[in-house]
């Protein structure tokens, strides 16, 4: 799914440039003189790599213009009301516990929507993709829960068990992603020096506009041919929008729309659906200083799950320096780490509004960031280990 094409592989030709030196792929090699087969099939799996990230953008845009111009997907912390997602009341599948059933009457039909079956006409991301999770996470939910008004139960700790099931299931699939984009900015690392080199061929010290612009065409022409060539991705990190973004847009609506956890708190204190910013100024005595505590370990956990990629890719590259940075904005590996930055700080500031839920999701999130730079970084540097090890066999020998 994740192939490095370019339209001369997808038409059936290369130029002689690219064929001399041939890049690692996560799945072989970009070479369309292979045989038939392995060229259709890379060629497939590009065609599925465009679906799934048009899908992917669709899904964005619906969810967006959605939530703009429609009530009934509208949430609610309040049981009861807005959109929820539970059994139904009058199904073989109801519990019997009105924590789980959705409500059989309402006295507001315009303002309550519960997501109780496949058959509801939410649209297609509810539908196709809020759904489906919302059915697994109730089902985790009530069988961490155990019999009523067990620890689990009251603890909400079923809830938690749950909500680190689809954590784990959403970075198994956004795995690969993470580790590509990864190995690209490694990549962007060893040729970084060339690239200056290529910057300071078209600097000018004219104002001529039409020189300028004739210099910043020829600087970036060259850049793309030398990046096609070495087999460079300078926006691979951005491709983890469209994957991202829908898994964000989810586990929100997991989190806000679920009814059980709209009754569940957190050791018996913290209200999952509660806000922590409206409990720690409207009730800070009993629960406020709770949320603090919680804040003071999670905020640093979570700054530093965005700051650990950088710092062990200066392991992997000791001459890395901070005050060394790359030129040519075209493909700037640091803007993608700005973005994420931007993307860390606003994240920390919007979880004081959102849903408690959230708060915790996003935590445990960062926890699994963690763990999972650590693999990536062990398996790069043992792959760049023997391929330090292999050029310097090769200079030995003159080659």
């Amino acid at each position: 799914m994740f192939l490095n094409f370019n339209l001369g592989s997808l038409l059936g030709f290369s130029s002689n440039e690219e064929k001399k030196e041939k890049p690692f792929q996560l799945f072989g090699d970009n070479d369309p003189s292979q045989t038939p087969t392995r060229r259709v099939l890379k060629r497939g799996l590009f065609i599925l790599k465009v679906l799934v990230y048009s899908f992917s953008f669709l899904m964005i845009s619906w969810s967006f213009f959605q939530s703009m111009f429609t009530s009934y997907v509208f949430h609610s912390n309040e049981a009861g009301v807005g959109l929820e997602a539970a059994y139904h009341s009058g199904s073989s599948q109801r519990t019997n516990d009105l924590r789980y059933d959705a409500f059989p009457w309402t006295p507001n039909p315009w303002a309550y929507w519960p997501l109780v079956s496949s058959g509801n006409g939410f649209g297609p991301f509810i539908m196709w993709l809020v759904y489906p999770f919302t059915r697994v996470f109730l089902y985790l939910i009530w069988t961490f829960r155990g019999t009523q008004d067990s620890f689990m139960d009251k603890s909400g700790l079923n809830v938690v068990c749950s909500i680190l099931i689809i954590l784990l299931v959403m970075k198994s699939i956004v795995f690969l992603t993470i580790f590509r984009a990864q190995y690209y900015s490694d990549l962007q690392q060893r040729h970084k020096k060339n690239l200056e080199r290529i910057k300071s061929k078209y600097t000018t010290d004219k104002f001529d506009r039409k020189e300028l612009r004739t210099m910043s065409v020829l600087r970036q022409q060259e850049v793309s041919r030398y990046c096609k060539k070495h087999g460079l991705k300078p926006f691979s990190a951005l491709e983890n929008f469209f994957i991202n973004t829908p898994i964000f847009l989810v586990i929100y609506k997991l989190m806000t729309i679920t009814r059980p956890v709209k009754f569940s708190k957190l050791f018996g204190i913290m209200p999952f659906s509660k806000t922590p910013i409206n409990m720690i100024f409207t009730d800070f005595l009993s629960v406020g200083w709770v949320y603090i505590l919680f804040f003071a370990i999670a905020i640093p956990v979570n700054l530093y799950s965005q700051k650990i990629p950088s710092r062990l890719m200066k392991k992997r590259f000791p001459s890395l320096q901070d005050d060394v940075s790359l030129k040519v904005k075209d493909i700037n590996v640091l803007s993608s780490k700005k973005l994420q930055n931007i993307i860390s700080v606003s994240l920390i500031i919007f979880s004081l509004f959102w849903s408690t839920s959230l708060a915790v999701y996003y935590f445990f999130n960062s926890l699994f960031n963690i763990a999972f730079s650590y693999i990536i970084h062990s398996i790069l540097k043992k792959r760049k280990e023997k391929e330090s090890a292999l050029t310097k066999k090769l200079k030995n020998l003159g080659i």
